[in-house]
């Protein structure tokens, strides 16, 4: 068993990727991973000193200052969403940055059922989610982008903008919308707990 064979190699992995740190050719920073106990990890990210290193370029992501939290969830969602586009910019050079876009198609199916099962509308009729809608994916940390991001996103030709919150900005999250979003645009707004969209999603690959 590999807990025979190697019993030292977690513990050597953590004394090296702290050394790593101390020299500046990555960062260690601590996220939760899932919910529950258990859920906490450490993200670890090569640095731009880490990349010139190895002699090779930062692959394209999220912008910068981006934390490893939203980094970490945006990626995991990206993988469980057929033909989704990290950090997508509308409107061309200068225009609206996006955490993920995508255009609904058959593909998506679950991911329509999971957000009628999960998220949280903010209108009494919410707009239906139809075939070749595009989606903007905002996912939030904190509550402190969430209003800039919608409006943006909806005025540069969004049809439907799904915040995804950490669990404990969720409340927040929802009392900015409710009182900072025109009522007009309520309709094509959904709120969700980022861990039930990708546990939603995943319930479909198990």
């Amino acid at each position: 068993p590999r807990s025979t064979l190697f019993p030292y190699t977690t513990l050597f992995r953590s004394r090296a990727a702290k050394h790593c740190e101390h020299l500046g050719l990555l960062t260690r920073e601590p996220i939760i991973a899932r919910l529950g106990r258990g859920g906490s990890a450490i993200a670890i990210k090569l640095s731009q000193a880490g990349y010139n290193r190895l002699d090779k370029k930062p692959p394209h992501g999220l912008r910068a200052g981006s934390g490893a939290q939203h980094q970490y969830l945006v990626v995991t969602l990206a993988r469980l969403l057929p033909d989704a586009r990290i950090e997508a910019t509308l409107g061309g050079q200068g225009g609206k940055s996006i955490d993920l876009l995508l255009r609904l198609t058959t593909k998506h199916e679950r991911l329509t059922t999971v957000l009628k099962a999960r998220a949280t509308g903010l209108a009494a009729n919410h707009a239906p989610l139809n075939s070749g809608d595009l989606v903007a994916i905002e996912v939030e940390t904190t509550p402190d982008t969430i209003i800039n991001n919608i409006t943006k996103n909806l005025a540069a030709g969004i049809a439907h903008n799904i915040t995804a919150t950490m669990p404990k900005a969720f409340d927040a999250a929802k009392k900015h919308l409710l009182k900072d979003i025109p009522s007009e645009l309520l309709p094509r707004v959904l709120l969700i707990n980022a861990f039930d969209l990708i546990a939603g999603l995943q319930e479909n690959n198990r």
